[in-house]
């Protein structure tokens, strides 16, 4: 039951993250027009480090 509730709060997290990270995405594209390399170097940094 712990492990149940434990996993499941980690769930959220995730989905948490993934939600803020497409925010920014979407304001660097939208307001500073990045190129998409700029946008796949902001992917490898925030899965690298959790920026």
């Amino acid at each position: 039951m712990y492990c149940l509730r434990l996993r499941r709060l980690v769930l959220i997290f995730v989905k948490m993250k993934q939600k803020r990270l497409k925010v920014q995405l979407k304001l660097l594209i939208d307001e500073k027009g990045l190129d998409i390399d700029a946008v796949f170097e902001l992917i490898i940094r925030h899965a690298e480090y959790g920026a």
